[in-house]
Order: C-alpha cells, then sequence, then structure tokens
C-alpha cells in the first residue's frame, strides 16, 4: 500500500493517500482521523470533494508533534 517494500520497482510512491489509508499510517481510527480533519489539526487538502494526506505533509506534522510533546516530557 504505502511502504516502500510493498510497491514494484516501476510504481512510483504515492504523494496523497485517502482517510482510510493515513488513519492506518497514523495508527488511529478513521472517526479520530475525520473529528481532527474537521477541526484543522491534521494537514489535508480537498481535491474535489474528495479528502486527501499528502504523505509529506503527515510526517512532518508527526514529527512537529512529537518534537513538541517532548518539551513537556518529565525529565
Amino acid at each position: 500500500m504505502y511502504h516502500s517494500t510493498n510497491r514494484s520497482p516501476d510504481e512510483q510512491p504515492k504523494l496523497a493517500v485517502s482517510a482510510r489509508e493515513a488513519a492506518a499510517m497514523l495508527c488511529i481510527s478513521e472517526r479520530l482521523l475525520w473529528s481532527w480533519t474537521k477541526s484543522g489539526k491534521v494537514p489535508h487538502l480537498r481535491v474535489g470533494v474528495r479528502v486527501l494526506y499528502s504523505v509529506e505533509s503527515l510526517r512532518a506534522w508527526v514529527n512537529e508533534q512529537s518534537s513538541s510533546s517532548s518539551r513537556y516530557a518529565v525529565q
């Protein structure tokens, strides 16, 4: 699907994924992802009526979330 080991040599990596794929990548439910999408918490884009999630933006968002939460970790 979105793992490099699952692609054939000629297949290009995906630039954006569906809500189902994004939720799986983030290990959260689609319902939680939709809630975060509606509130603007998670980066997304609309293409017509579809909501897609840029793989690059999701990676950057996860890195940002993990670095901001580590500032508040108990030492």
